[in-house]
């Protein structure tokens, strides 16, 4: 089982250590997960294979899910979830897997560009497996549908595993991240959201805060409202979509551009100076500018975003470092901007 860390091939790599005080296109795309027939199996026509003998194939429309897999197939249903939405992102992966071999296989394809996956149908083997690769890998989230929320209690406190109950026959998970997940990265709470073609479930009060407390999202209508919703927008940790979707946001895009940066031709080289060092800081800076207008990062009492850096001098680097042309002297930080989810107005009436 791949539960351990998939490698990246990149050149920048950027590590963020959460600390808790006293649309972009490509961050929201779909990965749907299913098991292959024992037997009588074809690989879908252009899929890309693992060494496991699963097999990969993206699709930019349901249509195309449609040549692959019929109209009463557990994968075409979560991809009809995923594109009945208005802000589903602009493509969708399958990855189809032998019995036993989901984490296996999808190493093959983990740092593909996709942010969150489904399972077509729950296995509770499957889950456990997957989700300890997520939680290992902290880059991407795994969404799993269960009909009882007690069937995840098993699982534990994970962040990158977000917990729904729903019944099995509406796509809840896949209808979730069509509605959200392609949005502007950071200005979206995961609660509150109306999901097209799912139909809100009604709760009692115990049922309702058992599953809270469980950490797990369900789909129903609030008081004073006819439109269904999603009760929460947290992971099975309790730990908030929005937070570290933002922060996988700012750890790509600090890489992506640093990279791009690096391979420019026209720019030339980064020198390893004052002028090169200062090159990767506005980077940096920009980056968290960006995040801060997106909704990522707090606006602090001065107006201001609330993030900082720190890019040391070439004279306070080790000469190792210097000889091998690795420049680890960048850090930053910023204060998440978080979200309301609860309002309690206090008045007062006289006689």
């Amino acid at each position: 089982m791949a539960t351990t860390l998939v490698p990246q091939i990149a050149d920048v790599v950027i590590n963020i250590q959460e600390i808790i005080p006293v649309p972009n296109v490509g961050y929201g795309n779909l990965l749907i997960m299913t098991e292959q027939a024992a037997t009588g199996y074809t690989a879908p026509t252009g899929a890309i294979a693992s060494v496991t003998g699963g097999n990969y194939k993206e699709y930019t429309s349901l249509d195309e899910v449609a040549t692959d897999y019929n109209e009463s197939s557990a994968p075409y249903a979560k991809a009809k979830g995923y594109f009945d939405q208005t802000e589903h992102g602009n493509y969708l992966m399958i990855v189809s897997y032998p019995t036993g071999k989901a984490s296996d296989t999808l190493a093959d394809f983990f740092w593909n560009g996709w942010y969150f996956a489904v399972l077509d149908k729950f296995d509770a083997k499957t889950a456990t497996e997957l989700t300890n690769m997520f939680e290992t890998n902290a880059g991407k989230f795994l969404l799993l549908q269960v009909e009882d929320y007690t069937t995840l209690a098993t699982l534990g406190s994970q962040n990158y595993t977000i917990g729904l109950q729903h019944p099995a026959n509406e796509p809840l998970d896949a209808g979730l991240v069509g509605a959200v997940a392609s949005l502007t990265v950071g200005s979206q709470t995961w609660k509150f959201k109306n999901v097209a073609g799912i139909t809100p479930q009604q709760y009692n009060n115990t049922q309702f805060t058992a599953m809270k407390k469980a950490h797990v999202i369900v789909y129903f209508t609030t008081t004073g409202s006819s439109v269904g919703e999603t009760s929460e927008g947290f992971t099975l940790s309790g730990e908030y979509i929005d937070n570290l979707h933002g922060e996988i946001w700012v750890k790509f895009e600090m890489r992506n551009r640093i990279q791009a940066r690096l391979q420019d031709p026209k720019s030339g080289k980064v020198s390893y100076d004052k002028v090169g060092i200062d090159t990767l800081e506005q980077i940096v800076r920009d980056v968290l500018n960006d995040a801060w207008n997106n909704g990522i990062i707090l606006t602090g009492a001065d107006g201001k975003g609330a993030y900082d850096t720190d890019f040391s001098t070439r004279e306070q680097q080790s000469q190792t470092d210097i000889l091998a042309r690795a420049y680890n002297g960048g850090t930053f930080s910023y204060t998440r901007s978080g979200a309301i989810h609860n309002v309690t107005i206090n008045g007062s009436v006289m006689n």
